[in-house]
């Protein structure tokens, strides 16, 4: 470490935010200055690369089983959280701190679950499927039950949506029933069409506006809207768009009029129902290929966190056993942040997870509620981006740069001035230096030897690092956990030929 830099040293490479996210499907070298090729548990906020959101508690309530579906209602005279166990209906309001159970009523939710509002003239009702029992209602100060048909057969739907009015049943493997408007109990037999042009099984149908859904398939996405017509010709299914589809049931959302959803092998795209589907974060799909345990990609799930603007897709990582702890985490564009496209980053949460949803009660900070899947500690969480432990456990992040061409192609010893907001409270980070003289190797070699560390707790005036490596390419690698207070302002690299 020194505090000073050699007076010949000239500045040869500047790594400024990494408002491009990461890029780790290409080779460290190929990358622009304002990207990473590695990170772990960072993401961007008020113009500054930073540790991830905390997960903090949310209620002491212990679930009977992991949380398998839910939502917010806005009811007609207030906002309820639910959540859906195994064998329960869970619901929270406003001001309260502890999750109540209905009755069972011999409720079974038999794996993930897809919920549904509709407000009648008479009253406000939550539609619930899970494939395997027939559609579901709960009314407000009532139980969950079977729905009766009133005419027809009552569907066994594995996904719900509410379309033009209508409560819109995909029946597997991709039949698509729909009731008549503002009456979920009648079924008529002529109101469905089979959606068997393409051969695959159907995932999940979602609103894209009012009048208008999509069906999500294993590969491919069909558009459709209502008609205003009656029966089977109430809605228009339009052309397939060829293309793979989402994991599972959750792995869809709902995005400012958009959907954006997460593909059983990684990739992630966006589908507005007017043109193909955008896919972003390519540059850590070859990556998520390798770590998405696919024995459990159907269990991928996202959350929207609109006040953060920020996604994040939970998924099962190869070697965590089912459990849901792998994370993408997306920065999206915000004017003034520095953000002007979609950057993502990897993550792992110190808890698993097997479900989320946005909550926007009124006189509270809007928050992404999580619930966990920890064997016997199935309890809920929120998103915290100014909390720093997960529960109560400390996480690691560390980011690694991609490997800059030293000039003239020649061997250079380097200096290194890393630029990191300062505080009392602040921890420490190391730094590592990242090198390579022929690109030997598709990400450098990171010396480990030759790391130095920073105490942010003390503000020098200037503060270099100087690295005992000679290299023709060079990086850099930050490590730390969540108390150093990780606040990144971008790096300058200096050196001479020796």
């Amino acid at each position: 470490m020194t505090t000073v830099r050699n007076a010949n040293d000239q500045q040869i490479a500047q790594f400024p935010v990494p408002y491009k996210g990461t890029w780790n499907s290409v080779g460290a070298n190929q990358l622009s200055p304002d990207s990473l090729y590695s990170s772990l548990n960072v993401w961007i906020r008020e113009g500054k690369l930073r540790e991830r959101p905390g997960i903090a508690s949310y209620s002491g309530t212990v679930f009977d089983s992991p949380i398998v579906g839910g939502a917010m209602a806005v009811t007609p005279t207030t906002k309820i959280n639910i959540a859906l166990s195994a064998t329960k209906l869970w619901h929270i309001e406003p001001g309260e701190t502890i999750w109540t159970a209905l009755a069972s009523n011999n409720t079974v939710h038999a794996g993930l679950t897809s919920i549904t509002f509709m407000e009648t003239a008479s009253e406000y009702v939550a539609l619930i499927a899970d494939g395997v029992s027939p559609l579901r209602s709960w009314t407000l100060n009532g139980s969950e039950s079977n729905v009766v048909a009133s005419v027809g057969t009552t569907p066994t739907p594995i996904s719900v949506c509410t379309a033009a009015r209508r409560i819109v049943a995909l029946v597997n493997p991709h039949t698509l029933v729909w009731s008549e408007v503002l009456d979920y109990t009648n079924w008529n037999a002529l109101s469905y069409n089979k959606i068997a042009q393409t051969n695959d099984i159907g995932i999940t149908v979602l609103p894209l506006s009012n009048l208008a859904f999509v069906l999500y398939k294993e590969r491919s996405i069909y558009p459709a809207r209502t008609t205003g017509q009656a029966l089977g010709a109430a809605f228009s299914i339009g052309e397939p768009v060829k293309v793979e589809g989402p994991a599972g049931l959750h792995a869809v959302l709902d995005i400012a009029g958009a959907h954006m959803y997460m593909t059983r092998n990684g990739r992630i795209g966006i589908y507005d129902g007017s043109r193909p589907v955008q896919w972003i974060t390519d540059g850590l799909w070859l990556f998520l290929q390798k770590d998405i345990d696919q024995e459990y990609s159907r269990n991928i799930f996202g959350v929207f966190d609109y006040r953060l603007n920020t996604v994040i897709f939970w998924y099962p990582r190869n070697g965590d056993s089912g459990e849901m702890k792998g994370m993408v985490i997306i920065n999206l564009p915000l004017e003034g942040s520095g953000v002007e496209s979609i950057a993502s980053f990897i993550g792992i949460s110190s808890i698993p997870f097997s479900f989320g949803f946005e909550t926007r009660f009124e006189g509270t900070i809007d928050r992404t509620l999580l619930f966990s899947s920890e064997f016997l500690d199935y309890r809920s969480y929120i998103l915290n981006e100014d909390f720093d432990q997960d529960d109560d456990q400390y996480f690691d992040w560390n980011f690694q740069t991609g490997l800059f061409p030293l000039p003239d192609s020649r061997h250079h010893k380097v200096t290194v001035e890393a630029f990191l907001e300062r505080d009392k409270a602040n921890g420490q980070v190391s730094i590592f230096p990242v090198y390579s003289n022929s690109l030997e190797n598709k990400t450098g070699t990171i010396a480990i030897e030759d790391e130095r560390v920073l105490d942010l707790a003390h503000d020098p005036f200037a503060e270099y690092t100087g690295f005992d490596k000679q290299a023709r390419f060079f990086g850099l690698k930050f490590l730390g956990n969540s108390q150093s207070n990780l606040r990144y302002s971008g790096s300058n690299v200096y050196g001479s030929i020796r």
